[in-house]
């Protein structure tokens, strides 16, 4: 059968002809990481992982009737091959139509695979700065067997369970300043890739060097280690099956599921907060961070968290940096974008998503009216917490939430909610015990409890099951 000869032959193919694991895996993860009007960097080697990570996301653009000058080709040409010509000017005809940059190796630079490394990143970073849309991604084509390649390599080299489990769907690069890196094939095997182009006649080039034993350790790996144990023909599909579970099972217990997004790895150590049933949360999430630490905290890393919570579209460089700035030089304040909020405070960041519509009262405001009274010392379940009442004092104590005008030992009660470093958005959620008016009783730990019972990511959001003395 004849090979596409453009990407625009691609119109052809049929959402029903397509593999069930692009519908229910590779296409979510675009779902996931992409804005609502994106922008997004290609970089195509040519080879059959690349093309098909092209050739995907192009589809994913006819579907969603994405501007096609929204997707930008990156290929460089590191001259060293004979054929790198060749597949430059393939890459320039295939993708004809689309933003297609090319990168030329100067003959006088280093030729090794680490120089090579950062040369391509340095390039695609530089091309990133020229377009001035700090939305865009730059999505990669690694799949499963490199990330397993990776993860040897780093053992060898002597690393921990984060060289373990190196690249993440998405995630920062020391080498990019001005955006992330996506791969959205880290759950799709070699095979299953060149499966795809011959299915759907696209041409794609290998790459001799990648079957010398001698030009790097990753090729010693690939060839003696994983490809050995995938010949092994019981073990063909169970190895990688296997070393697939257990990325995902360490990500999954490392960083918590956000939400409507599919169980692929995250960006973020993210701590869902267990949010009581009376502020009516969507989702509420906690970034730790070490005080006078940015990291976690750079432009890129802040576009890369909007990106996963879909509100990154239509952010502008100068918004981008100015809310950045804001988050990393304050120790206090809070941000608003598309119904999220961003609370900064005692080195951490709150993200909190209520159901009210943003041009509503903020959510912080509201006045919960349920109430009950004490009735003796004991567990005493209240808007979805359970508080050990351990005094006696507080038998016959009316139990409820903060209102305007309450006071505290002779202090207004927000007074004492500063004093104690306790955060806007919690203050009318804590509840306190008040008799003929006056507040007897109020605890921070009921706070820090809430916090606490974020650490499991089994925890339903919309409500706490927790025991914290009152």
């Amino acid at each position: 059968m004849q090979e596409l000869s453009h990407f625009s032959a691609l119109q052809q193919i049929k959402k029903a002809d397509l593999p069930s694991r692009v519908l229910n895996e590779i296409f979510p993860v675009f779902e996931q990481v992409l804005s609502k009007e994106p922008h997004a960097m290609i970089g195509v080697s040519s080879g059959v992982d690349s093309m098909t990570l092209a050739c995907l996301l192009i589809l994913r653009w006819y579907e969603k009737k994405f501007p096609l000058q929204q997707l930008h080709i990156l290929h460089c040409n590191h001259r060293i091959r004979p054929q790198s010509t060749q597949e430059a000017d393939y890459i320039t005809s295939f993708f004809h139509s689309l933003p297609v940059q090319i990168f030329e190796r100067p003959e006088e630079t280093k030729t090794t695979e680490q120089s090579l490394r950062k040369r391509r990143y340095e390039c695609f970073n530089q091309y990133t700065t020229t377009l001035h849309t700090p939305s865009a991604l730059l999505l990669l084509w690694h799949h499963l067997e490199d990330r397993i390649e990776s993860s040897f390599l780093n053992a060898i080299r002597g690393a921990g369970l984060k060289g373990f489990l190196n690249m993440q769907l998405l995630q920062s690069h020391p080498l990019l300043t001005a955006t992330s890196v996506c791969r959205p094939l880290l759950q799709v095997t070699k095979p299953q890739l060149i499966a795809f182009c011959q299915q759907f006649r696209i041409r794609y080039f290998e790459d001799a060097t990648n079957n010398e034993l001698t030009t790097s350790q990753r090729n010693f790996i690939r060839h003696e280690i994983i490809e050995k144990l995938t010949a092994i023909k019981s073990w063909t599909n169970k190895f990688l099956e296997s070393m697939k579970t257990v990325y995902n099972e360490i990500t999954a217990y490392e960083l918590p599921n956000l939400p409507n997004t599919s169980p692929h790895p995250k960006l973020f150590t993210l701590l869902p907060i267990a949010t009581s049933p009376a502020r009516n949360a969507q989702y509420a999430y906690r970034l730790p961070f070490m005080k006078g630490e940015k990291e976690g905290f750079s432009s890129a890393t802040l576009l890369s968290l909007w990106n996963m919570l879909g509100i990154a579209n239509n952010l502008s460089s100068s918004q981008l940096q100015e809310r950045t700035k804001r988050l990393t030089t304050s120790s206090s304040g809070r941000k608003q974008k598309q119904g999220v909020y961003f609370f900064r405070h005692q080195h951490q960041l709150t993200i909190i998503k209520p159901h009210s519509p943003a041009s509503a009262q903020p959510f912080w405001k509201h006045s919960l009216t349920e109430e009950t009274i004490i009735k003796k010392c004991w567990l005493q379940t209240f808007a979805g917490i359970t508080l050990d009442v351990n005094e006696e004092r507080l038998v016959g104590a009316t139990l409820r939430f903060p209102r305007a005008g309450d006071t505290f030992h002779g202090k207004t009660r927000n007074r004492r909610c500063l004093n104690q470093k306790i955060p806007l958005f919690w203050r009318n959620f804590i509840p306190v015990a008040v008799r003929n008016g006056n507040i007897i009783h109020m605890r921070k730990e009921v706070m820090e409890q809430l916090l606490d019972s974020s650490a499991s990511p089994q925890n339903d959001l919309k409500c706490v099951h927790h025991t914290k003395s009152f």
